[in-house]
């Protein structure tokens, strides 16, 4: 480099938790690809709860920062969107990937770092996640179920039953993508699960996994595949003796886009309520009952006039 040529100045990165009241963008030094976005409401008190958005297979996790940040300052929760880029992070979604560069390990390296600049409560974590995202949330929360308050899943491809006899990330028998994890089921039935899912999410398109295996087994839609998980999470909820709590809701008029799933501020005070983040009364929700192969029990209808179903 030429002595004399002055370099172009570039800021100094923001430490985590500098500008309260913005999304601000950070990456750890680290051997795991850790890089997220963060909003720390100005209302934030001691102890706040926090909610952990995760993107799809467009990665953007920046959207997810921005539209969660209104009612995470009227909340006072705080926001963490990690980004998973396609170079490390491959397969995100089911957790594993090469030496050092699982998701996982990724997420709780961030979440960390996070406890030591903020005081918010890291032991337990809200999971929201859309399309992969919500994949890697169920997945997340099977693997660790000791640091996960509660889940809301919006639109995934596809699961990992709880089935013994199916290896993941099919279900829960060991296998070399699972690595040294254990999906103990006992732990991860005590965690609430919510499933959405748009009632025009019907596309069997590219972005949905396609195999005669997962066809048969899970479904042919996001919705069936949904549905399925949800009765299927419940009646082992039931073989252990848990109340089944876990629930499947279609929203009216949403398709398989996260634009489309935040349209209405009413849609992003369901993923706070389902994730019992609230401070304020819910909102009102009118719906209904639809049947499924669960007896319509886990099954209900939203009706979002207002929400446009436009990718």
């Amino acid at each position: 480099m030429n002595p004399l040529v002055k370099p172009i100045f570039q800021p100094a990165p923001l430490a985590i938790g500098e500008r309260p009241g913005k999304v601000t963008f950070h990456k750890i030094k680290s051997k795991t690809r850790c890089e997220f976005f963060i909003y720390v409401p100005l209302s934030v008190r001691p102890n706040a709860p926090i909610l952990v958005a995760v993107h799809g297979i467009t990665r953007n996790a920046a959207d997810q920062a921005f539209r969660f940040r209104t009612l995470a300052e009227e909340n006072g929760v705080v926001v963490i969107a990690p980004l998973f880029e396609q170079k490390y992070f491959k397969q995100y979604q089911q957790l594993n990937g090469p030496q050092y560069q699982n998701s996982d390990r990724a997420l709780l390296k961030i979440v960390k770092a996070v406890g030591k600049k903020i005081s918010c409560k890291t032991d337990k974590l809200h999971l929201f996640g859309f399309s992969g995202g919500g994949q890697f949330a169920h997945r997340f929360a099977m693997a660790h179920p000791e640091r996960v308050a509660s889940v809301l899943m919006g639109a995934p491809g596809w699961y990992t039953f709880p089935e013994a006899d199916k290896s993941y990330p099919y279900g829960l028998r060991r296998s070399p993508d699972l690595g040294k994890r254990s999906l103990v089921a006992k732990e991860f039935l005590k965690i609430k699960y919510d499933v959405v899912v748009g009632t025009e999410d019907t596309q069997r398109d590219a972005s949905l996994r396609q195999s005669l295996k997962i066809d048969r087994d899970q479904g042919l839609t996001r919705i069936e595949r949904g549905r399925r998980w949800v009765d299927a999470m419940n009646q082992a909820c039931e073989r252990f003796g848990y109340m089944p709590r876990n629930s499947f809701r279609l929203l009216s008029g949403v398709n398989h886009s996260f634009a489309s799933f935040f349209e209405s501020s009413r849609l992003g005070a369901i993923v706070f309520e389902s994730l019992g983040l609230e401070r304020v009364a819910p909102p009102d929700l009118s719906t209904r009952r639809v049947d499924g192969p669960g007896g319509g029990k886990t099954c209900e209808t939203i009706s979002l006039t207002d929400v446009s179903s436009r990718v």
